[in-house]
């Protein structure tokens, strides 16, 4: 059976601080029967010594457990930087042409084309992650490579479409 830690945790917490509250509600039973505080006394007192540590350690298991919930997708943040590689793989193909330089533009062709099948397919994958996974992030992200990618798949086909013809 796989074990949940974050959730051993809290529930370990929860236990000690039931505990410490009855202990302390005990103990200070007869204190309050003879000296009953008002609600702002209550709120003035300091905490004690034990209260300000489990009240930190409580802070700290929801940080974690926040920082676990708020995971971005890796693919999705991949996605729109494969599909700016793209583009500028294409500025280049128009570049190297320019230039006259065959193996440039051969190159440029081919690793923009790439970046940007490789946006398209990195961005619907990522896409189906986040929609698989609640806690994962980056669904403007994901559509945003997908859109980019095939943009410049699309630029990548209009211009070799018109070399083939021109």
């Amino acid at each position: 059976m796989i074990k949940n830690t974050s959730f051993h945790s809290i529930c370990t917490w929860s236990i000690f601080v039931l505990l410490f509250a009855i202990a302390n509600h005990v103990h200070a039973l007869p204190i309050q029967q003879k000296d009953k505080m008002t609600c702002e006394e209550q709120v003035a007192r300091k905490p004690s010594f034990l209260e300000r540590i489990i009240v930190k350690k409580l802070k700290k298991l929801e940080r974690k457990q926040q920082k676990a919930m708020n995971k971005t997708e890796t693919l999705a943040i991949v996605s729109p930087i494969l599909g700016g590689l793209g583009i500028l793989g294409w500025i280049a193909s128009i570049a190297a042409s320019f230039a006259l330089s065959y193996v440039g533009l051969v190159l440029a062709i081919i690793l923009g084309a790439s970046a940007s099948i490789a946006a398209i397919i990195t961005g619907v994958i990522g896409l189906r992650h986040i929609q698989d996974d609640s806690n994962l992030q980056g669904r403007g992200l994901a559509i945003v490579g997908i859109v980019i990618g095939s943009l410049a798949a699309l630029l990548f086909l209009v211009t070799s479409i018109g070399a083939l013809l021109g």
